[in-house]
């Protein structure tokens, strides 16, 4: 949620006539992530997230004059996340199975058989990262191909993803969780 409103921050610089509104949903998400620390239970922090998410994609759409964020949509701004999170996802995994994780054992998202829940829960913080890298690719319709991403889009949000160094911040957050869960270190999450 903290870099959902960081995210909404960068995305008002390169929107300025609408840094305002994407400002005021800015504040929103970094208020209901000051709520976090008050949750007892993971439902509670769920339901923040959920209501942090609404005002984040509500206030990128209509800034970009996108539509609003549905992973079975077929449009080329979904069908990119989609891709993107799919490549955040894999290198999660990867980093997981490298320092000793279950990936299916989850901290906030729940266990349920063939759910990489605690890839799922290490994602979240990375998210916006992909967002913005997404907006700034512009994806289109010349980025489709019989209702599917051609492969010179799924290889430009690779290319943008290896150049954002996004692959070593992952390693280093899924280090500090081990060391956490180890009782080594406070966790630190990353910040976009």
């Amino acid at each position: 949620m903290a870099n959902q409103a960081r995210a909404l921050r960068r995305a008002g610089q390169w929107r300025r006539e609408k840094y305002a509104e994407l400002a005021e949903a800015a504040d929103e998400a970094a208020r209901l992530a000051g709520e976090v620390r008050r949750c007892g239970d993971p439902q509670c922090v769920l339901g923040l997230e959920g209501a942090a998410a609404s005002a984040y994609w509500g206030a990128l759409s209509a800034a970009f004059g996108l539509p609003g964020r549905d992973p079975n949509a077929a449009d080329p701004f979904n069908l990119a996340l989609n891709y993107g999170y799919g490549v955040l996802k894999y290198a999660v995994w990867r980093q997981a199975v490298v320092h000793g994780l279950d990936p299916y054992a989850g901290y906030l998202h729940a266990d349920r058989s063939g759910r990489p829940s605690l890839v799922l829960d290490l994602m979240e913080e990375f998210r916006p990262h992909v967002d913005l890298l997404v907006l700034r690719l512009r994806p289109a319709g010349d980025w489709l191909e019989g209702g599917a991403l051609k492969r010179e889009a799924r290889a430009a949000i690779v290319q943008r993803w290896g150049e954002l160094g996004l692959e070593r911040a992952v390693a280093r957050q899924v280090a500090a969780a081990v060391a956490h869960l180890e009782g080594r270190a406070a966790y630190s999450p990353h910040r976009l």
